[in-house]
């Protein structure tokens, strides 16, 4: 029987599987880099074009009020970003319009809900923002309108600000027409004694529905920690911000699936769950929480005969840990399974580490190389029992620690290779 030297062994190189296994984690990361990016561009974009339209809407008006009529021609080919501006000058006797052109359906997504501060309306197109749907490719076309005095609560059409198109105030919101018994803050836009449409403002935050509040006699969302307003959800009651969290009465955060969807861009299952990656959220709105019945495995792993695995590790409930034992997640130590024996660098797993176990269905112990039947490594030949621990040029090629080869014979300074060393005297290296 050969005799076995349980010797562990060093790792001289990296396997295929181990290769592959790190390319397999580098594709992961990046199609999750890629989205990220993608997400962040998205929001940049969407922050620069608000940002962009509020400045100019601050120029606009201080020309106006100052008795000037802002030229069409000082805003010709320019731009916020990659998107065209145009200023707007049909929209009525002290209302003006910025458009934004070209914007791209993602980013008219992201803005859809989100409002500009002092803004009185915003449309796509011909229609109300809130009420359309964002057309696929880069035609988008937006405009936010504005009085010019920046009057959040001044409506250039009927039926804004939450009146119908009968200028019938919802929500228990005021309507004012008549200036006469109005002070200016109120009502009038000019010196002259009617408003030509109403304007609905709200005393307090019971006129307001669901989760807004009155600011400055209009209801909005309370902005989110970027200084962004929330959305009002589908419900009429809950306010969600742009990463789809819903106001808890403090902050944008957690779960409301109802009413928001799934947080930064998750996937909703069995129409209860958020997913993504294999998380799920937690109470914060965070995917680091674990339901793999419902979500799979965490961060994309496999789930093999009841065991969620990811490049030879196994799932131990709060991450994967280097598996001991030869199971269904692969072999210890990211080994190799050959025809069910778990191998790493020719060496053969043996209950507590990788060792020689000869010439198998391992391969060469100690990464060495075949050749024939034989095994060579640096020059030194492999024997059963012995390791390599024997010369012989006429297979290895060559002789070990820079012996010559004499005639089939390795020799150095005057002695033959011996089992383990150039210490036999013979008449070949004499």
């Amino acid at each position: 029987m050969t005799e076995i030297n349980k010797q562990p062994t060093t790792e001289a190189g990296r396997s295929m599987v181990e290769m592959l296994g790190v390319l397999a984690v580098i594709g992961v990361l990046s199609i999750g880099g890629i989205a990220g990016y993608t997400h962040a561009m998205n929001k940049s974009k969407a922050n620069d074009i608000l940002d962009g339209v509020s400045k100019r809407a601050v120029v606009v008006s201080q020309q106006m009020i100052l008795g000037n009529t802002p030229s069409l021609v000082e805003y010709a080919g320019k731009k916020i970003g990659d998107y065209s501006v145009t200023l707007d000058n049909t929209r009525g006797d002290g209302f003006f319009g910025i458009q934004i052109s070209g914007v791209e359906k993602s980013v008219c997504e992201r803005l859809q809900g989100q409002g500009l501060v002092n803004a009185a309306d915003i449309y796509l197109g011909d229609a109300y923002f809130d009420e359309s749907t964002c057309s696929e490719g880069n035609g988008n076309v937006l405009t936010y309108v504005f009085n010019d005095t920046l009057n959040v609560n001044a409506v250039a059409s009927e039926g804004a600000n939450g009146g119908d198109d009968e200028g019938v105030c919802t929500s228990g919101i005021v309507k004012v027409y008549d200036c006469s018994t109005k002070t200016t803050t109120d009502c009038c836009l000019d010196n002259g004694n009617t408003c030509e449409q109403p304007i609905c403002r709200c005393s307090g935050d019971g006129d307001c529905p669901g989760q807004q509040t009155c600011q400055d006699g209009s209801c909005s969302c309370p902005l989110d920690l970027g200084g962004y307003s929330g959305r009002l959800a589908g419900d009429g009651q809950t306010c969600c911000n742009t990463d789809d969290m819903p106001w808890n009465g403090t902050n944008y955060s957690g779960v409301n699936i109802a009413a928001c969807g799934c947080p930064l861009f998750g996937e909703v299952v069995n129409g209860t769950t958020c997913c993504r990656n294999g998380w799920t959220t937690t109470s914060e709105g965070f995917y680091d929480g674990v339901n793999i019945a419902v979500c799979g495995c965490p961060d994309n792993g496999d789930f093999t005969e009841g065991v969620c695995c990811k490049n030879s590790e196994e799932w131990r409930g709060d991450g994967y840990y280097p598996i001991e034992e030869p199971g269904p997640c692969g072999c210890p130590d990211y080994g190799e399974l050959v025809e069910g024996v778990c191998c790493k660098n020719g060496n053969e797993w043996m209950g507590d580490d990788y060792y020689d176990n000869g010439i198998g269905v391992c391969g060469c112990p100690d990464g060495g190389t075949k050749v024939g039947e034989d095994c060579c490594l640096d020059n030194y030949l492999y024997g059963d029992g012995d390791g390599y621990n024997y010369a012989d040029p006429t297979i290895c090629g060559g002789c070990p620690e820079g012996g010559e080869n004499i005639d089939g014979v390795c020799c150095k300074d005057g002695k033959e290779w011996c089992v383990g060393d150039y210490a036999c005297e013979t008449e070949y290296c004499s």
